[in-house]
C-alpha cells in the first residue's frame, strides 16, 4: 500500500472495500476539502491493512486532486500542480480500466458530491456517455440546492464558500450547454437551481458570487437583463465601502452594460459614475503620494470614458498636478519599511505555521536581491582567488553558440568598474537563483498548494490595488501569479515577464517623465527597457532604489546574462528557458515588486480579501 507503486484497482477491490461508508461522505463543494478527506481515510485504512478500501480512497483522492479552471470561455478542469515535465492529475488520466471502477462508483452511490465528479470525468472521456453527463448535471444541481437550503436557514454564507458553489453551478450549466448546443434554450433542474441561488443571494443580501451568477444567467438568457441590472446596482449600492472595492465596481459596470444594451443610457451612465467614485474613494484612503497619483490617473481614464465629465476631469487633473509635486519627495517607494524585524526574523520552518496572507508577506520580506556593493566585493574577491579572470578577456556564447557579450579581465590591484563586476556576477548568478528557487520558493509554493486551494482570482487583491500594475493589466498579473504559484512556469513567464517594461513606464509617467520617443519618421513609439535604464536610471532609482533597478538590469537587459527582455521580445524563449531558476526568480521578482507598494497597508488593504 504505497502510493509510489504503480496504482491499480479492480472491480473485486471495489466489492471488497467498505464502499458504502466511503461513498456516503463527505459533502463539500471544495475539491480541496474532498481530497483532504480521502487523504485522511488513506491513513486509517493503511493502519487497518484494508488494501481494497485503501485503493478506493486513493482513487477518489486522485479524482479530486484536479480543480476547476475558469480561464477559458467554458469552465473545465486542470491539474492542481504543473511542474514540467510533471503535473498533477487530470480527467484524461482515468480512461480505460479506471472507467469500469468509476462506473461502479456511479451505480453504487447517491452522494451528489462524489457522483458529480465521477460522472463528469466519465463523460469527459466518453462524450457518447449521455447518461453520465445528465447524472453529473443532476448532481451539480442537487449540490447547489443544498447550498441554498443552508443559506436560507442561516441568512449568511457562513462556512460555505460561495465561489465553490458557483463553480459547481457553472460546470453543470456548461455540460448542459454542450449537450444541447448554443442555439437551444437551457431547461431542467440546473436552470431552476441557478435561479434559486440567484434569488437567495439577492434576498439575503449576500454580495459574494452575485456577479458570477448574474453573468451566467445573462449569458444563457435565463432572466430578464433589466432585472439583472437593477438587482446588480441595488446590491452594489448596499455594499459600497463594506465589500472589496473592485468587486463592487465590477458589479456596477455589469449593471451599466445591461442598461446601455437596453437603451437606458442615463442609468448606465449613473452606474459608471458610481464605479468611478469608488476609485476616488481609494485615492482618499491612500497614504502614499504615488498611490494617490495612481488612483487619480485610473479615475481620470474612467471619467474620460464616461464622457461629459469635464468639471470632474478638471478637478482630478488639478489634484493630480499637486500630488505629483509631492512624488519626487517620496523616495524608494518600492522598498520594504524598516520596522519589519518581526517578519524578517521568521525562519523557513515557520511558513507552515502562517496563514496564506502571512506566508506571502513573509516571503516578500525575505526576498533578497543583490546590491552593487556586494557585486563589487565579489568581483574583487574573485580577481584575487581566480588568476584566470585577470589573464585575458572572455567571450559569452548563447545557447546557439553565438557570441553575445565579452567580459573584461579583472585586475586585483586596480580599479574594477561596476559593469565589469556585473559581468563577473552574471557568470554564477544562476546558482544563487537556483538556491533561492529550490531552497525557499519551491518549499513555500508546494506547502501553500498542500494547504490552500488557489484559483485565477486569488491574487486580485494584490494586482488590483498595486501601483505597479497599470489599469487594464490586473487580470494579466493575477493569472500570472496564479500560474507561478501553481508551478506552470511556461504560462507564468509569458504572462509576467513582458509586464515589467510597461509597469516601469507607468511608474515613470506618475513622476511626469515622458516615456515615448519620436522616430525618424516622426512617429511616437514606446521607449524600451534598455533606453529607460540608459536615460531615466536616476529617476527609476528614486522610486525603486538602486538595488532594485540593478536587479532589473541584470535579469532583463544586461548582455552576458539571461537578457530576458531581449530573448523574449525576439520569440526565442523556449520551455527550457521558462523552467530555468533565473526565469522563476524573475517571476518572483515581479510578484515582489507588485506586493511592495501594499506592504505598509497589507493588514488593511490586502489581508482581509486574500481568501484562502
Amino acid at each position: 500500500m504505497s502510493e509510489f507503486d504503480v496504482f491499480s484497482i479492480s472491480v473485486d477491490d471495489f466489492k471488497k472495500s467498505e464502499y458504502a461508508s466511503i461513498l456516503s461522505s463527505p459533502r463539500s463543494y471544495s475539491h480541496f476539502d474532498m481530497e483532504s478527506y480521502f487523504v485522511q481515510l488513506l491513513s486509517s485504512y493503511k493502519l487497518k491493512n484494508d488494501v481494497s478500501s485503501w485503493r478506493l480512497c486513493y482513487l477518489l483522492r486522485a479524482l479530486f486532486n484536479f480543480k476547476f479552471s475558469r480561464s477559458g470561455d467554458i469552465i473545465g478542469f486542470e491539474p492542481k500542480i504543473i511542474l514540467y515535465p510533471e503535473r498533477g492529475y487530470r480527467p484524461s488520466d482515468y480512461k480505460e480500466s479506471f472507467s469500469t471502477i468509476l462506473t461502479c462508483i456511479k451505480e453504487n452511490s447517491d452522494n451528489p458530491y462524489i457522483i458529480s465528479r465521477v460522472c463528469d470525468v466519465l463523460w469527459i472521456n466518453n462524450r457518447k456517455d449521455i447518461d453520465s453527463a445528465n447524472k453529473a448535471i443532476e448532481s451539480y444541481s442537487l449540490m447547489v440546492n443544498d447550498a441554498c437550503d443552508t443559506l436560507i436557514e442561516k441568512q449568511e454564507s457562513g462556512d460555505i464558500h460561495i465561489f465553490d458553489v458557483v463553480d459547481c453551478l457553472d460546470r453543470g450549466i456548461a455540460i448542459s450547454r454542450m449537450l444541447i448546443g448554443r442555439k437551444k434554450q437551457l431547461q431542467g433542474g440546473i436552470v431552476d437551481s441557478t435561479l434559486r441561488l440567484y434569488h437567495v443571494l439577492i434576498d439575503s443580501g449576500i454580495f459574494t458570487g452575485v456577479l458570477r451568477v448574474s453573468e451566467i444567467l445573462y449569458k444563457n438568457n435565463l432572466l430578464c437583463p433589466l432585472q439583472l441590472a437593477e438587482n446588480a446596482e441595488k446590491i452594489a449600492d448596499e455594499h459600497c465601502g463594506a465589500s472589496y472595492f473592485d468587486a463592487v465596481k465590477k458589479l456596477f459596470y455589469f449593471a451599466s452594460e445591461l442598461y446601455v444594451k437596453n437603451d437606458m443610457e442615463e442609468q448606465g451612465r449613473r452606474c459608471r459614475i458610481k464605479a468611478s467614485e469608488i476609485t476616488l474613494a481609494q485615492f482618499e484612503q491612500s497614504s502614499s503620494s504615488i498611490l494617490k497619483a495612481h488612483w487619480l490617473r485610473v479615475a481620470l481614464g474612467e471619467f474620460r470614458a464616461i464622457g461629459g465629465m469635464n468639471e470632474e476631469i478638471k478637478k482630478i487633473r488639478e489634484e493630480l498636478n499637486s500630488i505629483r509635486d509631492q512624488i519626487n519627495d517620496e523616495m524608494h517607494f518600492f522598498a520594504i519599511p524598516m520596522d519589519l524585524s518581526d517578519v524578517i526574523a521568521q525562519k523557513e520552518h515557520v511558513y507552515n505555521q502562517l496563514d496564506f496572507s502571512r506566508v506571502i508577506k513573509t516571503l516578500i520580506a525575505r526576498f533578497k536581491i543583490v546590491s552593487a556593493s556586494e557585486i563589487m566585493e565579489r568581483a574583487r574577491s574573485d580577481a584575487k582567488k581566480h588568476f584566470f579572470l585577470n589573464m585575458s578577456e572572455t567571450v559569452v556564447y548563447d545557447d546557439r553558440g553565438r557570441v553575445v557579450a565579452s567580459r573584461s579581465l579583472l585586475d586585483p590591484a586596480g580599479d574594477i568598474s561596476l559593469n565589469d563586476a556585473c559581468a563577473n556576477y552574471l557568470r554564477t548568478s544562476n546558482i544563487e537563483h537556483q538556491v533561492y528557487v529550490c531552497g525557499e520558493f519551491e518549499v513555500v509554493r508546494q506547502s501553500v498548494l498542500a494547504r490552500y486551494s488557489l484559483n485565477e482570482n486569488t491574487f486580485d487583491p494584490i494586482s488590483q490595488q498595486s501601483a505597479f500594475v497599470p489599469p487594464g493589466y490586473a487580470e494579466i498579473f493575477s493569472l500570472g501569479f496564479y500560474k507561478l504559484w501553481q508551478g506552470d512556469y511556461v504560462s507564468a513567464c509569458y504572462l509576467l515577464l513582458p509586464q515589467l517594461e510597461n509597469s516601469i513606464r507607468w511608474i515613470l509617467e506618475l513622476r511626469r517623465k515622458e516615456t515615448t520617443k519620436i522616430d525618424v519618421s516622426l512617429f511616437e513609439e514606446a521607449t524600451s527597457l534598455s533606453q529607460m535604464l540608459a536615460n531615466y536610471r536616476s529617476e527609476m532609482e528614486g522610486v525603486f532604489d538602486s538595488d532594485h533597478v540593478l536587479t532589473m538590469d541584470l535579469l532583463f537587459n544586461m548582455k552576458g546574462g539571461a537578457a530576458i527582455r531581449h530573448t523574449m521580445a525576439h520569440g526565442r524563449y523556449t520551455v527550457n528557458h521558462c523552467y530555468q531558476p533565473t526565469s522563476v526568480f524573475a517571476c518572483v521578482f515581479i510578484f515582489y515588486l507588485t506586493c511592495l507598494p501594499l506592504f505598509s497597508v497589507w493588514e488593511d488593504k490586502v489581508e482581509p480579501y486574500l481568501a484562502d
